[in-house]
């Protein structure tokens, strides 16, 4: 089980009931998890905090606790947005790490530029009006949506979330889907539209890549798409949406 309580300072002083913790941090806009029915003693001082259980029959557990000075505290409860721009700090630290890995190719990257190029996009927290971002994102499972954020959020520190940025610009799904997309019901995203949107947007980037396999486009970029948003053969505009928000 995940336990944290980021720059909560847990305990000062001696002992302190672990609740007292939980909610320092849910004041904070932290994330805390605590099972309700486990029996929490105490906290001790330190440079890492640990709460264990002193209830007999219960082995010892230990959660870990990231202390800093209580005034940090503080000013977060003054400052929620630096809690924000913290967040942000982390999502590009892992995404600048994720995407530095040889397993993305240079079309990839070029896709990557072009969406980040875009200030409209990223310090306006539009990725998804931005044909770049979506492409950048769909080409690869490890990839995705998140780590096109997580890296948009090293240009912008008040970068939103994934579950906050606006709905997939329809124009952009219609340039994929076709013209059958403004009919009435409109129509999915078809494998083939899929592979011409990729191609087209490296094309309208001016990019010199292309993938190495449009086979290997289809396995990893098309097809884990396709599961999570568990749509059948086709991806209609309410699971792609879902997707960019929320994979």
């Amino acid at each position: 089980m995940s336990h944290r309580a980021s720059e909560v300072h847990a305990c000062q002083g001696g002992k302190q009931n672990v609740e007292d913790a939980a909610s320092w941090a849910r004041q904070a806009w932290l994330s805390v998890e605590l099972p309700g029915d486990y029996p929490w003693s105490y906290c001790e001082e330190g440079p890492k905090s640990s709460v264990r259980s002193k209830t007999p029959g219960h082995s010892r557990r230990t959660v870990i606790f990231s202390l800093r000075p209580c005034a940090s505290v503080a000013a977060a409860l003054a400052a929620p947005s630096t809690l924000k721009a913290r967040d942000n700090d982390d999502d590009c630290y892992v995404a600048t790490h994720g995407f530095s890995y040889p397993d993305k190719e240079q079309y990839q990257r070029d896709l990557m530029d072009a969406c980040l190029a875009d200030e409209a996009a990223v310090t306006g927290s539009n990725l998804w009006g931005n044909k770049a971002c979506v492409a950048a994102a769909a080409s690869f499972r490890n990839i995705w949506p998140s780590t096109v954020r997580g890296l948009a959020a090293c240009k912008n520190s008040e970068e939103a979330q994934l579950d906050a940025q606006p709905s997939l610009n329809y124009d952009i799904y219609a340039s994929i889907a076709g013209d059958c997309a403004w009919a009435d019901g409109g129509c999915s995203v078809t494998e083939q539209n899929f592979i011409d949107f990729i191609y087209s947007t490296l094309s309208e980037i001016g990019s010199s890549g292309y993938p190495a396999s449009v086979d290997t486009l289809i396995s990893s970029g098309w097809e884990p798409i396709l599961k999570w948003a568990a749509s059948g053969d086709e991806l209609p505009y309410g699971s792609f949406n879902d997707w960019l928000h929320f994979s």
